[in-house]
């Protein structure tokens, strides 16, 4: 009745609208730290005229989305380093709001998938990053849900979003393409045979992006293997530690959890919705695929496992209605706690970077910091 459905929308806004409003006041002063080199060249990049951008970003390693956002945004905000890595945390914020609406089958397991998505290793460190990975996440989570609704519903609306979600992804992180594999187990496993429906507006997804960026996208990733040359080989030991790195902070708050379900009187059914089981199943692959192709080519970096988190998040969201709230609220605790504890050592910035050098480097040495096939960016010594 639409008396309930509007009881239960205002009660999901109200699980999600704090873990936005958090995830923003947490990360907000990590908008004045020291500027890192992908950062450097973003501003680099977006500066130029729109005439030179598209040359300039065909020598990258990435797709151009999110430079051209960005430079659109810097005509509202002004450029600079604090307007760059406050869209990123725009994108993030939006991204918890989407995960929040992917169980429609169980809104009141739905919403917590916000909280778990805001608590994830991975978006934590990348949320004040000058760079697009949350931007990728935003868009993962625009796909899915894009798609799962076009298959529930085959309005043409969501046919066409799903297709504009699907080039927008693509031509912002590689990565995305795996996604897409991960969306498809899932979308297999909860839709089953209407799955073949989402070829139509993928395949015309895909072919936009690959009018626009194909060509450039093939010799980015088949012939400059130096881009990658900063990425380690994969081994079992690097695998898990990233895919740990997703769920640390849910982990570290299990005790916690469990201690509240002790005192509290209420029990609560567990119930764990076949949405939520697959996301389980495409988490798994997500995280699995680049630690397989890594054994081709090196490309298991921890940041671009990002794609992982949302189906992480939405196969974790029954245990937020499970522990009353406990859990999730604990894990995005604990995750700020750490976001803020003095840690040791130098600051992982390249001006800091400079200075060592600078003092162990003899006075005949020359050191340049440059990226690669990327112009010199940084003359901190």
């Amino acid at each position: 009745m639409p008396i309930f459905r509007e009881v239960a929308t205002k009660a999901r806004i109200c699980i999600i609208l704090p873990a936005m409003a958090l995830l923003a006041a947490v990360l907000a002063p990590l908008l004045f730290a020291p500027a890192l080199s992908d950062e450097i060249f973003t501003l680099e990049a977006a500066s130029r005229p729109w005439p030179d951008l598209w040359a300039c970003l065909q020598a990258d390693v990435h797709p151009p989305l999110h430079y051209l956002l960005v430079k659109a945004w810097f005509t509202l905000t002004g450029p600079g380093l604090v307007s760059l890595r406050a869209f990123s945390l725009l994108m993030a914020a939006a991204a918890v709001c989407l995960a929040g609406w992917l169980i429609p089958s169980s809104p009141s397991l739905s919403p917590w998938a916000a909280w778990f998505f805001a608590a994830d290793g991975i978006l934590l460190m990348m949320a004040a990053y000058g760079r697009m990975y949350t931007l990728l996440a935003l868009l993962c989570l625009l796909a899915w849900l894009a798609s799962h609704r076009w298959l529930l519903s085959a309005r043409r609306g969501w046919a066409v979003l799903t297709g504009a979600a699907v080039a927008a992804g693509l031509c912002t992180h590689h990565f995305f393409g795996l996604f897409l594999f991960g969306l498809a187990a899932w979308s297999i496993i909860v839709h089953q045979r209407a799955f073949i429906r989402l070829a139509i507006p993928w395949t015309a997804g895909i072919a936009v992006w690959a009018s626009l960026w194909g060509r450039t996208a093939w010799d980015q990733i088949t012939n400059r293997p130096a881009h990658l040359a900063w990425v380690p080989p994969v081994d079992f030991a690097s695998w898990a530690i990233t895919a740990a790195s997703h769920v640390v902070f849910v982990m570290a708050a299990l005790p916690v959890a469990l201690a509240a379900l002790g005192w509290s009187r209420r029990r609560t059914a567990l119930s764990w919705p076949r949405e939520a089981r697959a996301a389980a199943v495409a988490a798994l692959l997500t995280l699995a695929l680049p630690g397989i192709l890594s054994l081709w080519r090196p490309l298991l970096n921890a940041r671009f496992t990002i794609i992982a988190a949302p189906f992480l998040a939405v196969a974790l969201a029954p245990l937020g209605r499970w522990t009353s709230g406990v859990l999730p609220g604990a894990a995005f605790a604990l995750a700020s706690i750490w976001l803020w504890w003095p840690h040791t050592g130098a600051e992982c910035n390249s001006r800091e970077a400079a200075r060592m050098l600078a003092a162990r480097a003899s006075a005949h040495d020359t050191v340049l910091f440059c990226r690669l096939t990327r112009k010199p960016i940084e003359y901190h010594w």
